[in-house]
């Protein structure tokens, strides 16, 4: 795993045990005999942070399979030799005809601001 990879699992499971607790803990709350209204605004949040350590345990298995896939480098893929030609006459051609194109100058524009309620 990349350095910068390594460090941001390491950071969303730092975080992720910093959630477990505060979970547990309003479960608990859920089971006592508190007003509806209370019990709601608790459920409330239990919910919030069930789904925040959804989407960091997502991240976490994403970062897994980025490093597996090789991240941060890109692999070269094999072609035949003919396959690797024609691409290499199509990049040709395209270069050819990109140099046929250059950056439009900007054109000046010229802007008046009146007061408003005034005639311009």
């Amino acid at each position: 795993m990349s350095p910068a990879l390594k460090s941001l699992a390491e950071e969303l499971e730092t975080a992720q045990q910093a959630l477990a607790i505060p979970i547990e803990g309003l479960v608990n709350f859920t089971l006592l005999d508190i007003p509806p209204e209370l019990k709601a605004e608790v459920q409330a949040q239990l919910n919030y942070l069930r789904e925040r350590s959804i989407r960091q345990q997502a991240v976490m298995q994403a970062l897994v399979a980025l490093s597996e896939s090789g991240y941060p480098d890109i692999p070269v893929r094999p072609l035949p030799a003919g396959q690797l030609e024609r691409l290499d006459d199509e990049r040709e051609q395209l270069e050819s005809a990109l140099s046929l194109f250059t950056t439009a100058e900007a054109t000046k524009a010229q802007i008046t601001l009146d007061k408003i309620g005034e005639p311009a």
